[in-house]
């Protein structure tokens, strides 16, 4: 076994489903010499990577290599309880936010680290972790092999489909080894002439050729606090964070089979409204901390903004007391959001 399989191995070993490598060097002919990426991508990944390194990462002189893993964020378990629950009304959570996988691959990279600076002789401060960071973590997932972009936007992966998060970390290559072959770099898609999520799509934020419209996605929209159009509310659906239509679609999602055990920041499939609108911001930040919902770039008001939507779509009366004191909110989103659901209520 060489370094790289002996590296590969100790990542898979500590419960990672899938892992790839590149180097420095490889990464700077890929952006220079891949007719896939247009210059401005190229131009965003090298700003994306220098901004989250802090220097110039690709000096000749000191490579370093990327070891990139995947942890699945599958889970067999019912999504939804509503049907069985005629009492409380329940919000929806997207599979990757329902457990904090995040947190979980950074304590699991933080093991693996103490091994591999111990096995090469590596110092603590010339690793560096990087998970649902700056670092442009799917184009790193896609040149490292682990998959290949789909039209979705998502890196899509043939063991994992869609279902999974991306983290890993960068260490010197040491001095004393030869850098490791190049590898194949995965194709821009196999999506062929796929378009299951382009059609699924609710919002219709997929385009024909792929790529998002972040205007329509609801998975981006449900962090912004802004004033829907009613066929986006709508579109929404039960949604309390993320979306998952898109992937449900996907095929290389019909048969999964990797899950990720852990119990870190677990909110489950749904919360029931109440909890998010009888909260103050403060009191939901507390009630979150620790998920993936308590992430810095999700403002609570914009989470409550969802459970009110939620609320409409849902159409439950038991629900109508929750509401009412939104009527009045000083934040005009919320109120809007209030008046909606009551409508939709009757």
């Amino acid at each position: 076994m060489n370094e790289i399989e002996n590296l590969l191995e100790i990542i898979l070993s500590s419960g990672f489903q899938d892992a790839g490598f590149i180097t420095t060097h490889r990464l700077a002919s890929i952006l220079n010499n891949t007719p896939v990426l247009d210059r401005a991508y190229q131009r965003y990944i090298v700003s994306r990577l220098r901004s989250w390194y802090g220097t110039d990462i690709f000096l000749p002189e000191k490579p370093s290599i990327f070891l990139v893993c995947a942890l699945s964020t599958y889970r067999d378990e019912e999504d939804d309880p509503q049907p069985g629950d005629k009492k409380t009304v329940y919000g929806l959570v997207a599979p990757f936010a329902r457990r904090n996988f995040y947190r979980e691959s950074v304590a699991r990279l933080k093991k693996i680290a103490v091994t591999v600076r111990s096995l090469f002789g590596i110092k603590r401060d010339e690793t560096r972790i990087f998970c649902n960071s700056g670092c442009p973590e799917k184009f790193l997932a896609w040149a490292s092999g682990i998959g290949f972009y789909g039209k979705n936007s998502l890196i899509i992966s043939k063991v994992l489909g869609s279902s999974f998060v991306i983290s890993g970390m960068i260490l010197p290559w040491p001095g004393s080894l030869p850098l490791p072959p190049p590898h194949r770099i995965p194709p821009d898609s196999s999506c062929g002439a796929c378009r299951a999520c382009i059609r699924s799509c609710p919002a219709g934020a997929i385009g024909e050729g792929g790529g998002i419209d972040e205007a329509r996605c609801i998975q981006a929209l449900s962090t912004k606090l802004i004033t829907m159009s009613e066929p986006l509310k709508k579109a929404f659906g039960f949604m309390i964070y993320g979306c998952k239509i898109c992937q449900d679609a996907c095929p290389y999602n019909q048969h999964l089979s990797f899950q990720t055990q852990t119990a870190m920041g677990d909110v489950g499939p749904a919360i029931p409204l109440h909890e998010l609108l009888h909260r103050s911001p403060h009191e939901l930040k507390d009630y979150l901390k620790k998920t993936v919902l308590d992430s810095s770039w999700i403002r609570c008001e914009a989470l409550q903004r969802n459970a009110l939507i939620v609320s409409g779509n849902r159409k439950q009366p038991v629900i109508l007391e929750a509401i009412n004191p939104f009527l009045e909110s000083v934040n005009p989103f919320l109120r809007e959001a209030a008046e909606w659901a009551v409508n939709r209520i009757g």
